[in-house]
């Protein structure tokens, strides 16, 4: 991993746990286990998968407040998938943190 990548991961990890939500479950998580609510396993399956998604979310914010980008231009500056960026996009979209404007043969995604 380069050093410019490890330095947007890192960051968009810290704006991550800057969400009261996230730091909720984290909270929580030793009393769900305790009550015999949840396993330890299933609890860090649960949050590796919740950091990835933020992380990866955050990372998408970070890179579209230099300007609006498509799918292919996100996937290609996060190394990330195509298929995940679009999928990350459509859940921005659904919480108004981002809009959709097309532009010639791709779409363009910009924060609101």
């Amino acid at each position: 991993m380069e050093k410019g990548e490890l330095k947007k991961r890192f960051e968009a990890m810290i704006d991550s746990f800057s969400d009261r939500r996230l730091r909720w479950l984290v909270g929580k998580g030793r009393s769900l286990i305790e009550k015999g609510e949840m396993k330890s396993e299933e609890y860090e399956a649960l949050m590796e998968n919740i950091l990835r998604t933020e992380m990866e979310r955050r990372m998408i914010i970070n890179e579209l407040k230099s300007g609006p980008l498509t799918v292919s231009a996100l996937s290609e500056r996060l190394t990330l998938p195509k298929k995940h960026v679009f999928k990350h996009l459509m859940a921005l979209k659904r919480l108004n943190v981002i809009a959709i404007k097309e532009r010639e043969e791709e779409l363009e995604f910009h924060l609101l």
